[in-house]
Formats: structure tokens, C-alpha cells, sequence
């Protein structure tokens, strides 16, 4: 082997020591919240290689922090998703998925918390596009939807959160509060009666049941 080739294999070997020091930097600064100079170690990886799995998630995640930190910062937001849309690209695996939903759930409070209702709504259906069993993000649309006055479809996602996981409690809570705006007392009572055999010490379950109860004798 001559000396010239060596000297190559010399180089990359530097060169990939260097990228694997920079996904280790960056996984380290956020862990510790760093975002700033995460984002500086995985953008000096993208660069170099646009097509690393690891710079991208690390990347996304790293803009994910930033855009959680300041509420006024949407631009954080889409690069976020950008790079976990190539991660997803780059390696469509379980993690990658999840993040992405993720991002997209915290994107809809995000919005809530502005007053943006119908914003908030769309960010948690392109949550349910990337882990559409996922219970929470089901149970808050159905919510949302409920609070636009759609009980039809809010009942929908409800019982779809009951089929999916018989064992959540806040979904009988859910389906009996629209139950109870529609005045089907007997209905709202059984949903929170099976929310309180899987949370029995949930005030908020024994108030409103007990408020059925009530309300049921007093039909009687």
C-alpha cells in the first residue's frame, strides 16, 4: 500500500472521528438543554453529510427544544419537522415516527395556548397521521371537536380511544361529559361509573358522577 493511500485512510478516519464527536457533543448538550450549541455540533454534521440518520434526529430535536423554549417562535417549529421528516426518510423506524407525532402534539398546545382552536385541531390530526393509536392525542381532538360543537365526530374519537385501550379512564370521562351535554344523564352516569373502576380516586370522575347520581334520583 502506498504512501498515498495511507494518507487517505489517514484523513477519513479523522474526518469520521470528527462527525462521530460532533453527534456525541450534540446528544450531550441536549441532554443538558443546550440547544444553542446543539444545534451547532449536528448543523456542522448535516453539512458534511446530509444524509446521517442520527445529525437529523439530533437536529430536530435540538429545534424542538428551541421552540419550546420561546413561545413566539415558529420558525423553530418547521425546521424541527423538517429534520425529522428526513430522519423519517432516511430511516422510517418506530422513533423517528414517534417524534415526529410528538412534535406535532406539542405544536397543538402550543397553538391552544394562543387561542388558535382550529390551528391547534390540524397539528393533532397530523399527529394522529404518524401514531394514529395514540390515546392522548385522540382523546384531546375529540375534545377540541367537542368544544367547536362536532359531538358527532367527538364521539367518534371518543369510543375510538375506548376500543384502542379499554383501561384509560379519561376516555369514559370524556364520552359522559358529551353525554351529559346532550342530557343523556343514564349514558354520562355508566361512562364515569367505569371510569371510577379504573381511577376510583379521581376527583374529578367522583364529582361528576356523583352529580348523576344525584341527578338520576331526582328523575326517579
Amino acid at each position: 500500500m502506498n504512501r498515498i493511500m495511507l494518507l487517505a485512510m489517514a484523513v477519513c478516519a479523522v474526518l469520521a472521528g470528527c462527525r462521530n464527536a460532533n453527534i456525541e457533543k450534540g446528544n450531550t448538550c441536549l441532554s443538558l438543554g443546550d440547544y444553542p450549541m446543539a444545534i451547532e455540533f449536528f448543523d456542522r454534521e448535516v453539512r458534511a453529510r446530509p444524509d446521517k440518520y442520527e445529525a437529523r434526529m439530533g437536529l430536530g430535536k435540538a429545534y424542538l427544544q428551541k421552540a419550546v423554549d420561546d413561545p413566539y417562535d415558529t420558525t423553530s417549529w418547521k425546521k424541527a419537522l423538517i429534520h425529522l421528516e428526513a430522519a423519517r426518510t432516511l430511516k422510517p423506524d418506530e422513533p423517528a415516527v414517534r417524534m415526529l407525532s410528538q412534535v406535532w402534539a406539542e405544536y397543538s398546545r402550543r397553538m391552544l395556548s394562543v387561542g388558535d382552536t382550529i390551528s391547534a385541531l390540524e397539528a393533532l390530526s397530523s399527529a394522529l397521521q404518524y401514531d394514529p393509536e395514540n390515546v392522548d392525542i385522540i382523546n384531546r381532538a375529540g375534545i377540541l371537536y367537542f368544544r367547536l360543537g362536532y359531538g358527532e365526530k367527538a364521539d367518534i374519537l371518543f369510543h375510538k380511544a375506548i376500543t384502542i385501550d379499554s383501561t384509560n379512564a379519561h376516555s369514559y370521562f370524556n364520552a359522559g361529559m358529551l353525554s351529559w351535554s346532550q342530557n343523556d344523564v343514564t349514558g354520562a352516569r355508566d361512562y364515569w361509573y367505569k371510569a371510577l373502576t379504573i381511577e376510583p380516586e379521581d376527583e374529578d370522575i367522583l364529582y361528576w358522577f356523583a352529580l348523576s347520581e344525584k341527578r338520576s334520583r331526582q328523575k326517579e
